[in-house]
């Protein structure tokens, strides 16, 4: 129920390095809009994983600056 008070997006933080998330856990609102910007970004946003997780962090990048409601604790990465 947590999950759903949280305002969005928010993400929970990886184990290394802190200021990365992992895209296991993460609340979001759908939005044609944001999903529109991450299309015409994902061929040249960096991926630091190659992946997901990585593309979401070049593209959410200072997610680790919002506000604390936006940040979920450490144990949703380590369910």
């Amino acid at each position: 129920d947590d999950l759903f008070d949280r305002p969005a997006p928010a993400f929970a933080p990886d184990v290394f390095p802190p200021d990365r998330f992992n895209a296991g856990v993460i609340v979001l609102e759908p939005s044609r809009a944001v999903f529109a910007d991450m299309m015409t970004k994902a061929s040249r946003l960096s991926s630091h994983d190659g992946g997901d997780t990585g593309f979401l962090n070049s593209y959410f990048h200072d997610w680790f600056t919002w506000p604390p409601g936006q940040r979920l604790p450490f144990r949703y990465n380590a369910l």
